[in-house]
């Protein structure tokens, strides 16, 4: 009976592990949603993408290896960066859908007010070249005026 309850107890223990593994995949994905939003929003050079994603993956490779410490002492085990792809992979499937189309609509918003302040400085551009043609032809029927 004791066997049995140690197999049950290290069995119990590898699927809190898992899960446990699971959950900061889940959280992971859930911290790239930001970046993702910056970049669906604003343009940025490729250069900052880049370091972007190697903090990201610093910051996470950080947090990955302090629960193999903690839960594993330090041993890398197959399994648990299956549960970190599978909490990445399930947030991806769920969640995310929802956050990309809530980025959609404010990156729409905002190209929307960016071509409305685009038309209006066109207008005033347009408006202050007319002034400008107006003023000349005044000063040169003044000058014409003047001579004749």
């Amino acid at each position: 009976m004791e066997e049995a309850a140690k197999v049950i107890g290290g069995v119990a223990g590898e699927l809190v592990f898992f899960m446990r593994s699971f959950l900061l995949g889940f959280l992971m994905r859930l911290g790239y949603e930001p970046i993702i939003f910056f970049r669906r929003v604003f343009r940025q050079p490729k250069l900052l993408l880049d370091v972007q994603d190697v903090l990201f993956w610093t910051f996470g490779s950080f947090l990955m290896f302090g629960l193999l410490f903690r839960e594993n002492n330090g041993t890398p085990r197959l399994f648990s960066l299956i549960g970190i792809a599978a909490g990445m992979a399930l947030y991806q499937l769920g969640p995310a859908k929802l956050t990309g189309s809530l980025f959609c609509k404010i990156r729409k918003k905002r190209l929307k007010m960016q071509r409305r302040c685009h038309a209006w400085r066109k207008k005033r551009l347009e408006r202050r070249k007319m002034e400008k043609k107006e003023v000349e032809k005044d000063t040169k029927r003044k000058y014409d005026k003047k001579r004749g």
